[in-house]
């Protein structure tokens, strides 16, 4: 849009912009934006966008200042070459995927004239730089690194619970599969064939046993991330988001009526804890967010699904605008392309992957981590198919082929924040300590002698403003980390530490 402002300012004329990308969602998304900045006049998007390859190519021969359009409009060869009076610019969004085949090729013919520039968070780096070659050299490069640094994006951490913790048996991921699951997601008609031609390895991945497995995992695991934020579950395929979904709710169900029995038995602090989690869980809204095709009742039916539910669901509400607001129940949502590239949640801080992804593809889609929100430290990646291996030769292309530095990596191994909190910790115990307080006391206190304890460190840490500063920003960052951590990932004695440091942090709140 500030491209487009910049070159009606700088040159005369009046060009068609012709703004494409390759999904209906992003084509809404890019032209809503241009209607709310008023780009577009008092004239809404609709009227800009190519409803068919026809209609295209009337907007073509005209000359409107827009046309949204998705690169699969240019369906047609051997049409005569438009030479317009004004000059066209085409902007390329997503300028990694689909800009390379026939389409693109129609479109060339089409506009033999017409200016392009590309638009991509993962450039493809294969031996011949298919992006750089179709576009032109780099116009600007911002790095992983650098968004991380200037505060625009937060770190990534990343966790292999398929192999660590569930000892999943998954099939060897050859480079074969990532392309046809790939073209799965661009073209539906691809489905059928990527299942008749890796059968033994879908089958793998769809079996229930498997499924079912991760479900309780994933159940366990973000209802003890329960402040982090919301989450986004990838899953390989329209049937298998809807198959894990049913799942899910099942173990959801059976986690809330063991929090009710540990509730009866709690002491009261913990007590009080567990009931804004029961409540949180009980509110919490989950969602199956895919596109819709043709006969997929039956489709669905043959796995005894119905669709029609998620469907009117997805429909009959604005599920994306109730996603990205942090305060809305709806928490959870099972996607297998749709909302994985140019959907931005700042409150999405979980991301669970269980379908293979390619470089670029990959990139973008853990990429829906890692935005910016009011109380959010970093996100993290949680992985049960076993992406890393994608993910650092995806790392390995960037950085051999753009100026050396892009690649980054921007994910770090989970273990890393577990040392993080340890360390934290222990920074904290020692200022304790050097202030005449021994945490182990207020760990090992119960009841009244807990309180009397609380209220000691509480008096110790804030001697002076410098004293009081400096615990407080161990323990907000404390906080902070622990939001990403689950029961597994540190022992019993740490978690009792943290929440020592974490109720004199709150004794101290009380006192100013």
């Amino acid at each position: 849009m500030f491209f487009a402002q910049k070159i009606r300012r700088k040159f005369e004329g009046s060009p068609t912009f012709v703004i494409l990308t390759d999904r209906e969602e992003l084509n809404s998304q890019i032209s809503d934006t241009f209607e709310n900045c008023g780009l577009l006049g008092k004239n809404k998007s609709s009227q800009f966008i190519a409803a068919s390859g026809e209609d295209l190519v009337q907007k073509l021969k005209g000359n409107p200042s827009f046309i949204f359009t998705l690169i699969q409009k240019f369906n047609k060869p051997n049409l005569e070459p438009i030479y317009p009076d004004h000059d066209i610019i085409i902007m390329s969004d997503e300028a990694h995927r689909s800009q390379y085949g026939i389409f693109a090729d129609n479109m060339m013919k089409l506009l033999p004239t017409a200016a392009r520039i590309g638009f991509t968070g993962t450039p493809l780096l294969s031996s011949d730089n298919i992006t750089a070659r179709t576009f032109g050299g780099y116009v600007s490069v911002y790095d992983f690194k650098r968004a991380v640094e200037d505060g625009a994006t937060v770190p990534l951490y990343y966790e292999n619970r398929g192999e660590k913790i569930l000892d999943l048996h998954n099939p060897e991921i050859t480079e074969q599969i990532l392309d046809a699951i790939e073209n799965a997601d661009l073209d539906v008609d691809q489905q059928d064939k990527l299942e008749a031609e890796f059968a033994k390895e879908i089958h793998l991945m769809m079996a229930e046993p498997r499924l079912k497995s991760i479900a309780k995992d994933f159940v366990n695991h973000y209802s003890d991330l329960w402040t982090s934020g919301k989450a986004m579950f990838v899953c390989l395929n329209k049937v298998t988001c809807v198959r894990m979904y049913n799942y899910v709710k099942e173990y959801w169900k059976e986690e809330i009526k063991q929090l009710k029995v540990k509730i009866k038995t709690a002491a009261q602090q913990e007590a009080q804890e567990l009931e804004r989690k029961l409540k949180w869980m009980q509110e919490t809204e989950m969602a199956v967010v895919i596109s819709q095709e043709q006969n997929e009742i039956q489709t669905f039916k043959k796995w005894n699904l119905d669709i029609k539910y998620h469907r009117t669901k997805m429909e009959k509400r604005e599920l994306d605008k109730e996603f990205k607001d942090s305060k809305n129940p709806l928490r959870v949502v099972f996607v297998c392309a749709m909302w994985l590239t140019g959907f931005d949640v700042k409150c999405l801080s979980c991301l669970y992957l269980d379908k293979p992804l390619k470089a670029h593809t990959l990139m973008q889609t853990i990429a829906r981590a890692n935005r910016v929100s009011e109380g959010k430290s970093n996100g993290l990646i949680v992985d049960y198919i076993g992406i890393v291996k994608a993910l650092r030769k995806a790392l390995a292309d960037y950085t051999a082929n753009v100026g050396g530095n892009g690649g980054a990596d921007p994910t770090v191994d989970k273990e890393k924040l577990i040392d993080r909190i340890i360390e934290t910790i222990g920074k904290a115990k020692t200022f304790l300590a050097e202030n005449d307080f021994d945490l182990q006391m207020l760990v090992d206190a119960y009841d009244f002698q807990k309180l009397f304890y609380l209220q000691e460190a509480a008096n110790a840490v804030c001697g002076t403003v410098e004293d009081k500063k400096t615990f407080t920003t161990y323990a907000s960052e404390l906080n902070r980390l622990m939001k990403y951590t689950d029961r597994d990932d540190i022992t019993g004695h740490t978690r009792k530490e943290y929440e020592a440091i974490s109720a004199i942090y709150a004794e101290l709140q009380k006192k100013t």
